[in-house]
């Protein structure tokens, strides 16, 4: 489910992530969920806080493995805040 009122900036498969949605919303804030077999939106599409996105891919993306070590499946949420430093220095 959504996390925020937002848009839909990228909704697909991005190399070993499995399906990616790339949400921004009114404040600038970013939302990306990786991981997903299915996805229920398309780019440009305006959500709301609890609209359903997708669901698990029931299997680990190989890109998440290292994170996921010894479950079945994971989904990564990641947020990024106006104004906060993005990255591995961060």
């Amino acid at each position: 489910e959504s996390a925020l009122d937002g848009t839909v900036l990228y909704a697909g498969n991005f190399k070993g992530y499995f399906g990616v949605i790339i949400l921004t919303g009114g404040d600038a804030r970013r939302v990306t969920l990786a991981g997903l077999g299915t996805i229920a939106v398309e780019r440009g599409d305006k959500v709301r806080r609890g609209t359903t996105l997708g669901s698990s891919a029931g299997r680990v993306a190989p890109a998440l493995a290292s994170a996921a070590a010894g479950t079945k499946e994971a989904v990564l949420l990641y947020v990024n805040e106006p104004g906060a430093a993005a990255g591995p220095a961060s």
